[in-house]
């Protein structure tokens, strides 16, 4: 939710969304969620991102969203309290199916859907990759934090074995906390330990995991 922190008794415009992150073709239910309305309300939203641009005086509307991209949100009411503006960018995500990330890129090509248009930055393209998203790695792709993986992906080699995968100078380099967090295909390699495996599980097949500190330990 987002909202300006203000005295109960004055306006303070906010909204929320019922989910803030979807395919192409997601439809975003959008609440108003301002406090301090009085007398009969107007509502003017606007919702701007992927090339377009979407506008509604509903005070909860919908809205289905078809273009990847981020959307930027924005909320203005009217009432006898006065007049308020929230706006929130990046606030909903319309996400690929599949991003590639490759070390050797040079044409990087928002939203990185294509080897061809692919992002050499690993948190760039990690930024777009959502519940049952599949992320193409291409080559040994170095990573400044260790990942995370708490949610329904595919992390998959594009050649497999060693010649696609992600290595860190230091720390876990990967953790995986979801039962259908999978790594397929990679080299994992350059860590203190290479992958951690945590309460919730996770998945590894057919990877090569090398090279880490802590060589006893590489799944836990």
């Amino acid at each position: 939710i987002g909202a300006y922190e203000a005295n109960a008794a004055e306006l303070a415009v906010g909204f929320a969304a019922d989910v803030r992150e979807g395919f192409a073709g997601t439809t975003f239910k959008l609440s108003n969620a301002s406090t301090g309305i009085t007398g009969t309300p107007t509502f003017a939203w606007k919702v701007t991102g992927g090339g377009q641009e979407f506008v509604s005086d509903e005070e909860n509307p919908s809205f289905k969203l078809d273009a990847v991209g981020w959307y930027r949100v924005e909320l203005t009411v009217i009432c006898d309290s006065g007049t308020g503006t929230y706006p929130e960018d990046d606030y909903l995500h319309v996400a690929p199916h599949d991003v590639y990330v490759a070390k050797d890129a040079t044409g990087a090509v928002y939203p990185y859907d294509k080897l061809e248009t692919a992002t050499p930055d690993f948190a760039t393209a990690w930024r777009e990759v959502i519940a049952d998203a599949t992320l193409h790695v291409s080559g040994l792709v170095t990573m400044a934090e260790t990942l995370n993986i708490d949610k329904k992906v595919l992390i998959v080699g594009v050649d497999g074995g060693d010649t696609d995968g992600l290595r860190r100078t230091d720390n876990k380099v990967v953790t995986l906390n979801h039962p259908a967090a999978t790594l397929r295909g990679l080299k994992i390699t350059g860590g203190t330990q290479g992958v951690y495996i945590g309460s919730e599980g996770g998945i590894v097949e057919d990877c090569c995991v090398s090279n880490n500190v802590n060589r006893g330990s590489y799944v836990s």
